[in-house]
C-alpha cells in the first residue's frame, strides 16, 4: 500500500486506515472514523488525499470522493489538492464523464490562475466545451500562444474543426507554426478533408516555417490519400528519416508505418480498373472473332508486371526502410531475397509451406504455443499433407509490423514487463531456422501481383465500392499469390524437363487462372502445398477465392 510520511503523530484517519487489506477497508474505516469524530474534528487534506490514493477505479474513487470530501463540507469546494488528486484517479483509470463532473463542479475559473488550470485540465479531458468558454472568459488567455493551443488541440481531437479555425485566426493573430497547426492536419486527415490540410500546410510553410518531422506525421495521411506517395517518401529522405539511428527509429516507429502505407499507394496497375484488367485478360483468352468490328482507339494494354521490375523500381527506399525496421523492431533476422528463393528450398526438402497472418502470430505468442502443436489438426484437416515434411514457414512483414503494434501499443493494453514477455516469445518464434521473417523490401515486390487479392475480394458480396481496397490483409494474400506464382513456375520448369519459360508468361497464366475463377469457371486449389494460417473469416474467405488452402477453416 502507498506509503505516507508525516512529521507529526499519525493522523487519526490515517491511523484508523492502518492496518486495512484492501481499499474496500479503507473507504469503511475512513467512514466510521468521519462519523464518530463529525462535528469534532475536521480531517485534513494529506489524510484524505492518503486515503484517495487507496482506490484503485473510477466506481471507489466516486465513493470517497464524493462520500467523504465533498459529502461533509457540501456545498463548499474541496482543497485544490483533493480537486487534483482526483482528477489524477481518474485519468488514470479513463473515466470521461467523472473528470467532466469534477472540472465542471470544482474548478473555479474566477482567477487568471484558476482558469489556466480549468484549460489545461478541460483540454486533457478532451472537453472542448470547458476549454472554450474558459479560454474566452479572460483577455489574457487569449493573448497567450500556450493557451491557444491547448483550446486548438481540444477542438481538433473532438473533430470541431470550424471552431478550431476561429480560435487560430482570432485576434490577436498568432503565426501559423507548425505547433499551432499539426492538431488541426490531424483532424482534417480524420475527416478526409484533404485540400484544407493541404492549404494549411501551405500558409505555414509560407510564413517562413520549414518542414519537420512532427509536420510529416500529422500530414502524411493526407499525403497518402491523395496519391501524393513522391512527395511524402522525398519528404523523408530531406529530413534523413530512412537514415535514422536505432533509439530516432523507435521512437518515429508510427512515421514509418505511415511512410509504408504511402509506398502502398504507388500501384504499379493505378491506371486500369479490375473490370478492365478482367476484360483485357478475358479478350486474350479467347479466339478472335474475324468480322469482329476493331475500332481505332485501343485501350491501354495491360501486363503483369514481376517482382524484379517492382523491387528495382523503389530499391533505395525499400533498403533503407529495412535497415529501420531492423532497428526500431530487433528483429534478428529479415529476409530481403526473392521469395521464389524460399520456394526452391522447400521443393528440395519436400516441406509444406505456411503463410502467418497477425492474428494467428498473436495466438501462438499470447499462449505460449509452438507453431508444432498445430501440425497434427492441419493433417487432419488436409490428409494428402501427410507425404510431406513440416514446415517451411514464411511470416509477411505486415504480420510482424501489425503484432508489434499491437504489443506495444496503447499502454492501457498491457503493461511493461507483459509487453517485453510477449515480444520476446514472438522474437523467439521469428528467429527459428525454418522460419523466414519477410522484410518491406522481402514483401512489397510482390505487390506486383495485387491484382490477384483484389479480384478474390471484389466477389465477396460486403465487399462495396472497394471499401478493402487499403485493407492490409491484402498485402499478406499478395504475398500468397507470388508463392503460388513461384511454385507453379517450378512446376511448369519440372513438366518442361529443366527448360526455363519467360517469367512474364507464367505471369500470365496465374492471371488467366485467377480471372477463371473470378469468372466462376474454376474451382478447387491452386497450390496444393501452400496454406495460409489465419483467424480472420473475411479474410479467410478471400483466401479459398484465391484458390489456397486455409487453416483453420473458417469459410463455407
Amino acid at each position: 500500500m502507498p506509503a505516507c510520511i508525516y512529521s507529526s503523530a499519525p493522523l487519526p484517519l490515517v491511523l484508523a486506515a492502518s492496518r486495512a487489506q484492501s481499499w474496500v477497508d479503507v473507504l469503511r474505516a475512513y467512514s466510521k472514523c468521519c462519523g464518530y469524530l463529525q462535528g469534532v474534528y475536521q480531517p485534513t487534506p494529506a489524510e484524505l488525499e492518503h486515503g484517495l490514493s487507496y482506490m484503485p477505479n473510477a466506481q471507489s474513487t466516486s465513493l470517497f470522493y464524493y462520500g467523504l470530501i465533498k459529502g461533509p463540507i457540501a456545498p463548499a469546494t474541496p482543497h485544490k489538492s483533493l480537486v487534483l488528486a482526483a482528477l489524477k484517479r481518474y485519468k488514470s483509470c479513463g473515466s470521461v464523464a467523472a473528470l467532466r463532473r469534477v472540472i465542471q463542479e470544482d474548478v473555479s475559473s474566477a482567477t487568471l490562475d484558476g482558469a489556466r488550470a480549468k484549460l489545461a485540465l478541460a483540454s486533457a479531458a478532451g472537453l472542448w466545451e470547458a476549454a472554450l468558454e474558459t479560454f474566452l472568459s479572460h483577455r489574457q488567455l487569449t493573448d497567450s500562444t500556450l493557451q491557444r493551443r491547448l483550446v486548438l488541440s481540444a477542438l481538433s481531437n473532438s473533430n470541431q474543426w470550424r471552431l478550431a479555425l476561429g480560435v487560430l485566426y482570432m485576434k490577436p493573430k498568432v503565426d501559423p507554426h507548425p505547433i499551432m497547426v499539426r492538431p488541426l492536419l490531424r483532424c482534417f486527415g480524420r475527416l478526409n478533408d484533404h485540400r484544407s490540410a493541404l492549404r494549411l500546410t501551405a500558409a505555414a510553410l509560407a510564413a517562413g516555417h520549414s518542414m519537420s518531422t512532427p509536420l510529416l506525421s500529422a500530414l502524411l495521411p493526407t499525403l497518402q490519400e491523395t496519391g501524393k506517395w513522391q512527395l511524402a517518401l522525398h519528404a523523408a529522405h530531406e529530413l534523413q528519416l530512412l537514415s535514422a539511428t536505432r533509439a530516432e527509429a523507435r521512437t518515429n516507429l508510427l512515421i514509418y508505418n505511415q511512410l509504408v502505407d504511402c509506398l502502398y499507394e504507388a500501384d504499379v496497375y493505378a491506371p486500369f480498373s479490375l473490370d478492365e484488367v478482367v476484360q483485357q485478360t478475358v479478350d486474350r483468352m479467347r479466339p478472335r472473332d474475324p468480322e469482329e468490328v476493331r475500332t481505332p482507339a485501343r485501350a491501354p494494354h495491360f501486363r503483369m508486371h514481376t517482382p524484379v521490375e517492382v523491387f528495382q523500381q523503389f530499391q533505395s527506399v525499400l533498403m533503407a526502410l529495412t535497415s529501420v525496421y531492423s532497428k526500431a523492431m530487433n528483429v534478428p533476422r529479415w529476409y530481403s531475397r526473392s521469395i521464389g528463393w524460399i520456394v526452391d528450398g522447400a521443393l528440395k526438402e519436400k516441406t509444406v509451406f505456411i503463410v502467418l497472418d497477425t492474428n494467428f502470430l498473436l495466438q501462438l505468442v499470447q499462449k505460449q504455443l509452438p507453431l508444432e502443436h498445430f501440425y497434427a489438426y492441419m493433417k487432419q484437416q488436409y490428409p494428402d499433407l501427410r507425404e510431406y515434411s513440416f514446415a517451411t514457414v514464411v511470416v509477411p512483414f505486415t504480420t510482424v509490423s501489425e503484432a508489434h503494434a499491437y504489443i506495444w501499443g496503447p499502454k492501457e493494453r498491457f503493461p511493461l514487463d507483459v509487453r517485453r514477455v510477449l515480444w520476446s516469445r514472438a522474437v523467439s518464434l521469428l528467429q527459428q531456422p525454418h522460419v523466414y521473417v519477410l522484410s518491406i523490401a522481402g514483401e512489397y515486390p510482390c505487390s506486383s501481383l495485387n491484382i490477384i487479392p483484389r479480384l478474390a475480394y471484389r466477389t465477396m458480396p460486403d465487399n462495396v465500392a472497394g471499401t478493402f481496397q487499403h485493407d492490409p490483409d491484402l498485402r499478406i494474400l499478395s504475398v500468397c499469390a507470388a508463392l503460388q506464382h513461384y511454385f507453379r513456375m517450378a512446376k511448369a520448369v519440372s513438366n518442361l524437363g529443366g527448360t526455363t519459360i519467360p517469367e512474364g508468361l507464367a505471369l500470365f497464366s496465374l492471371l488467366k487462372y485467377h480471372v477463371r475463377r473470378y469468372c466462376n469457371t474454376v474451382k478447387g486449389c491452386c497450390v496444393d502445398r501452400l496454406l495460409l494460417c489465419t483467424l480472420d473469416k473475411r479474410m479467410s474467405r478471400g483466401a479459398v477465392h484465391m484458390g489456397l488452402r486455409v487453416f483453420p477453416r473458417l469459410s463455407p
